[in-house]
């Protein structure tokens, strides 16, 4: 249950955990150092000494294959443990030529003194069968946690993988075999996952922007690597009334309908009552990914055909391993066929998930349940703090947001509302300074046992802003994943990142403003003072406007307002 203590003195490029060679996340202390990363800015670039696996090749990987390539006269070489994958690889590349690959069986030789040769025998037999414990460990725990009172399910129903996107694309696999003439038809699929703005109602906010998605790599997957004819639905009834017209008229056939409960980043709800029931009625496979939520809050199978989950994130917490879980519903009418698919996938290409990666995941998410329900506790004390802040626009979180009481009907007896959440500012420059400020680690991922925050916009869509604000998923998103520091921990280092220094510019040129405690009015009360100009009574005006859209909610009266050095203050 590692957590880090001197989170600001990790460098930028630094693996996170520290001095961790698997470690799976990397420091970007700065906003600038996130643009930088996105950008590919050399500056940045030269200082990675890791990265998120799936967007970053490990140096040892990538050392590796220079010497392979430099060995077979090779320009450019790619690393796979897996013959399919390395079938599917031609084809993203070119969508042709696949064919020509030659599919010989890999055999691997070992060298070793007779001195040794009892020791030699003894890894092999030894290292397998930690890892099918290991594997057997993590299937039983899976299996017990997503059970419910009238819905227990067998570890057989849990098939694990090495990474979660992974295990989505297993079981969009598995339905695309399910189907009749499964090679000449596209699978067609919905992903329900585009939310429209809904602030918190403790938020006053009257233009309600364009609809928001769930997670980025979900829907790239489908459409792109998987080439499933896919439709993007938004969250709201009026849009399941729309689907079920469409449904019931026969002018939409659906495979499948993928979601997330509640969604990344935006943590809204799914009314997963009626997907469900659209889906029995339709008989399409919905599936959901609870990533965020976890089994250690939310009972989710009794409303769906299967859950996916990566496992890299909270139930490892470690963040030192990758893996990925895809559970049935006993109950599924679809059960029986989607095991046998994924059995049959996983006979076929046995063994993806590298061992001691499996034994590493058993070790790490012995406690799941328990780090899992102390972070969700931590993340509530500073929730209060970011929603009644003047510098927020909103909070998005499960508890108290309009999709709240959707929540609750799966949410578990000692269950709570999760370790995500994600903040939009008033101003752009108000989300800079906080990520600047805030002395935790940052940097893609989520779900490790320490805080993680991030610049989620620019991780996930920096070459495709644009496109993603008529969404309006706002560029300067800042997204927290709670860890497990103390609650006092976090309060005084989440306040003194609202505290700090900062730009909260309200027109091109207009002067900075600094964010600073009133001590009469309390340490949750902020004010803004003029900085950098001298005729602050021409600003009053400006000043006043400024103030009351920063806190719409009203201060009191009469309201103190301060001037700044060598000037008069105001009357």
């Amino acid at each position: 249950m590692a957590t880090l203590d001197a989170p600001e003195s990790i460098c930028l490029g630094e693996s996170l955990p520290p001095k961790d060679q698997h470690a799976v996340g990397v420091h970007l202390p700065k906003w600038a150092d996130t643009v930088g990363w996105a950008s590919r800015e050399p500056r940045v670039v030269e200082a990675m000494t890791t990265g998120y696996p799936r967007f970053f090749i490990p140096r040892v990987v990538d050392q590796l294959a220079e010497r392979l390539a430099k060995a077979a006269y090779m320009q450019l070489f790619a690393v796979t443990l897996n013959g399919g994958i390395a079938k599917i690889c031609p084809y993203l590349i070119n969508q042709r030529d696949a064919e020509n690959l030659d599919s010989k069986e890999r055999i691997f030789v070992v060298s070793y003194p007779a001195a040794l040769s009892a020791t030699a025998k003894a890894i092999p037999r030894e290292t397998r069968f930690a890892a099918d414990s290991a594997r057997c460990q993590i299937a039983a725990r899976f299996a017990s946690g997503q059970s419910c009172p009238d819905l227990p399910v067998d570890p057989a129903d849990v098939f694990l993988y090495p990474t979660g996107m992974a295990a989505i694309s297993e079981a969009a696999a598995a339905i695309k075999a399910c189907r009749p003439n499964n090679d000449h038809q596209p699978c067609v699929v919905a992903v329900f996952g585009c939310f429209p703005f809904l602030p918190s109602s403790n938020k006053s906010v009257t233009n309600i922007p364009s609809p928001r998605f769930l997670y980025v790599d979900t829907f790239k997957t489908l459409t792109r690597i998987l080439n499933f004819h896919t439709t993007l639905h938004k969250y709201s009834e009026s849009e399941i009334d729309t689907l079920e017209s469409q449904l019931t008229l026969g002018t939409l056939a659906l495979d499948a309908l993928f979601t997330e409960f509640p969604g990344n980043p935006l943590l809204q709800s799914p009314n997963l009552g009626r997907l469900h029931a659209l889906s029995r009625k339709h008989n399409f496979i919905l599936v959901v990914d609870d990533t965020v939520g976890t089994y250690a809050n939310l009972a989710l199978l009794p409303a769906c055909n299967v859950i996916c989950t990566s496992l890299t994130k909270m139930f490892s917490g470690a963040c030192n391993v990758m893996g990925g879980s895809v559970v049935v519903s006993p109950r599924s009418p679809h059960h029986g066929a989607l095991s046998a698919a994924l059995q049959q996938a996983d006979n076929n290409n046995p063994n993806t998930w590298f061992p001691q990666d499996v034994i590493t995941m058993a070790e790490n998410s012995h406690d799941f349940l328990i780090r899992a329900r102390q972070a969700s506790t931590n993340t509530l004390s500073i929730l209060a703090i970011l929603r009644d802040h003047p510098t927020v626009k909103s909070v998005y979180y499960p508890l108290d947001s309009p999709t709240q009481h959707i929540y609750e009907q799966f949410r578990r007896k000692e269950g709570g509302y999760g370790f995500l959440l994600s903040i939009e500012f008033v101003r752009p420059a108000g989300a800079m300074a906080f990520y600047d400020n805030l002395d935790v680690a940052k940097g893609p991922s989520l779900g490790a046992n320490f805080t993680l925050c991030c610049a989620y916009t620019l991780l996930a869509h920096y070459k495709e802003l644009e496109w993603a604000a008529e969404f309006g998923v706002v560029e300067h998103l800042v997204r927290i994943s709670v860890g497990l520091e103390g609650e006092e921990w976090l309060v005084e280092r989440v306040g003194r990142a609202l505290r700090g220094r900062g730009r909260l510019l309200f027109e091109d040129g207009d002067e900075d403003w600094d964010i600073v405690e009133n001590k009469e009015w309390g340490v949750d009360e902020r004010f803004i003072i003029a900085t950098e100009f001298t005729h602050i009574k021409d600003k009053a005006k400006d000043f006043d406007a400024a103030l009351s859209m920063l806190h719409p909610k009203g201060l009191g009266s009469p309201i103190p307002l301060f001037g700044c050095a060598g000037c008069e203050p105001f009357a």
